[in-house]
């Protein structure tokens, strides 16, 4: 006989499970562990997509911020084409008034916006007050850079 916790654990099978990934993910990457953070980040997605399906609005908000984390690890080339096809399931489903699909478009924008500022260097570091690769229009110290700083 097994005694009732009250308290049914989340299966992995289910979009609650991914989306706490998704939090993990979001939470490893402000404390510069974006490692761990793509890994999670990844996983959520891969749940999101079997469990919803990849026409679903919470498919495209974990791509979204999958692509954001990849922006932010200097690898905009990998991340622009998960921000246009999330942006893209946005606007089919969630239509071109919601704030998600505005969302989508600003953050195309400022990434596509932040690279052409950024001169090209020998090396793909990026220094303190530079714009950050991440498309914030912040500098780089104010945004992504903290994680490097600590």
């Amino acid at each position: 006989m097994t005694r009732s916790t009250g308290f049914d654990p989340i299966s992995k099978e289910q979009p609650d499970y991914a989306n706490s990934l998704n939090g993990l993910a979001t939470l490893l990457q402000s404390t510069g562990r974006s490692k761990e953070a793509e890994r999670f980040c990844r996983q959520a997605m891969e749940i999101s997509r079997r469990v919803l399906g990849e026409q679903h609005p919470g498919f495209a908000s974990i791509m979204h911020n999958l692509a954001g984390l990849l922006n932010c690890t200097g690898r905009s080339t990998e991340a622009e084409p998960l921000r246009r096809r999330a942006m893209e399931i946005r606007r089919k489903v969630l239509g071109e008034e919601h704030s998600e699909f505005a969302e989508s478009v600003k953050n195309l924008e400022n990434m596509k916006r932040t690279r052409k500022s950024i001169p090209k260097l020998e090396s793909s570091k990026v220094g303190r007050n530079d714009p950050c690769p991440c498309g914030s229009g912040k500098k780089h110290k104010k945004c992504c850079g903290q994680e490097s700083a600590s």
